[in-house]
């Protein structure tokens, strides 16, 4: 409850959040899988 009283002083729409989800779930997910499928080469050359 806490969280959705925040969510509507901010006026953010917790339907538009959830539409933008969905939208962006598969790149969300592709672009996190790639990150830690590319992380390891990373950690030794900074």
């Amino acid at each position: 409850m806490d969280h959705a009283c925040k969510l509507a002083s901010a006026r953010l729409g917790v339907a538009a959040i959830r539409e933008d989800a969905s939208i962006l779930s598969g790149r969300t997910a592709a672009a996190g899988q790639d990150f830690f499928r590319r992380w390891p080469d990373g950690i030794f050359t900074a």
